[in-house]
């Protein structure tokens, strides 16, 4: 139960990672 509770946490920050980096670039590009 806890690997799945683990994995689950990582997806999840990985997923914030790569939403923050998309928003990142898409503001850089707006502004450009």
């Amino acid at each position: 139960m806890d690997y799945v509770i683990n994995l689950l946490s990582v997806s999840l920050y990985e997923g914030l990672a790569y939403g923050f980096v998309t928003l990142g670039v898409y503001i850089t590009f707006r502004v450009l």
